[in-house]
């Protein structure tokens, strides 16, 4: 356990200094040349510092770019209760009006579901559901301008 942890932490530091590329590291466990499910995987950057934390089914890090803006804290475009959800959850998106896209990505930056629509000035709502639990991410794209959240799903559908 020891020498994964040290493992994992230098190819954490080996990330560091690349930041223009993307590094995916998947974990997995055996026992007897057995696979065994993971419900969570901790991995820490002791060079750094900072640490996450990865829950079953995702076995994926993904570091660096996935092209995916972060949404600031203080965007109120996208909102979305409850948030940590289970089966579903309401996302209100606040539109000025004209083209958009909106869409949703795996955190490997991989997009499950999108949806290009004229919408009209005012907030719209729907709902959303995941097939499986992790970390999704929703975004919506108007007038040029990418905004990003991110959603939790505790279960799947």
């Amino acid at each position: 356990m020891k020498r994964t942890i040290a493992l994992l932490a230098g190819l954490l530091s080996l990330g560091s200094g690349l930041r223009s590329q993307v590094i995916t590291i998947t974990f997995e466990a055996t026992l007897n040349s057995a696979p065994i499910p993971l419900d969570s995987i901790l991995v820490m950057n002791l060079t750094a510092g900072g640490d996450t934390m990865i829950y079953f089914p995702d076995n994926i890090l993904v570091l660096g770019s996935t092209g995916i803006a972060e949404a600031l804290d203080t965007d109120r475009t996208i909102n979305a209760l409850p948030n940590p959800f289970a089966s579903s959850t309401e996302v209100a998106v606040e539109s000025l009006g004209g083209a958009a896209r909106i869409a949703i990505h795996d955190v490997a930056g991989r997009e499950l579901v999108s949806l290009a629509a004229n919408l009209s000035v005012g907030v719209h709502r729907f709902r959303v559901s995941c097939a499986r639990p992790g970390v999704h991410l929703l975004s919506v794209v108007q007038g040029g301008v990418r905004h990003t959240m991110r959603l939790m799903a505790t279960e799947g559908r």
